[in-house]
């Protein structure tokens, strides 16, 4: 399965599927996972919410997005990454 495999490679989050919504708490139950590899991935993520500061300021300002994507040394930088320079 899946979910399972993802888990106990380290992926602690599943952002774009339903896998873990789905199947993890059945995987537990049953053996398959232990909860102590739930537990330690939890705890990382919330390890890096913390340290983000999402608890303080869980919302991004409206139009922030704008100002932060997409700026062109960003995309300067993205381009001369992905062709090796």
């Amino acid at each position: 399965m899946a979910a399972r495999k993802s888990l106990m490679a380290g992926v602690d989050m599943d952002m774009v599927s339903s896998l873990y919504h789905d199947h993890l708490a059945e995987l537990v139950r049953a053996g398959a996972v232990p909860e102590a590899n739930v537990d330690q991935a939890v705890r990382r993520v919330l390890r890096v919410k913390l340290e983000l500061g999402l608890f303080e300021h869980p919302y991004a300002e409206e139009g922030q997005a704008e100002r932060v994507f997409f700026l062109p040394e960003s995309l300067e930088l993205a381009r001369k990454r992905r062709s090796g320079r």
